[in-house]
């Protein structure tokens, strides 16, 4: 029996069947020091183009409120 994996947007569940159609958002935290070697905190996102869009407007309006 062969396995199928799918990736699904993180914001909306929708399957993403096209690479084309993926966007990333790469999550990672400063270099932290845990007993034995550095290391960080690191979280990969899959989001549909709406999606997307979503997370990209609403970090603008955050700089926006930030820079004022």
């Amino acid at each position: 029996m062969s396995k199928k994996t799918v990736i699904v947007c993180d914001g909306c569940g929708k399957t993403l069947e096209k690479t084309s159609e993926i966007y990333h958002l790469e999550l990672r935290t400063d270099k932290f020091w845990d007993g034995v070697e550095n290391d960080y905190n690191f979280i990969l996102l899959d989001f549909c183009r709406d999606c997307a869009k979503d997370i990209k407007n609403s970090l603008k309006k955050i700089a926006e409120e930030v820079g004022s």
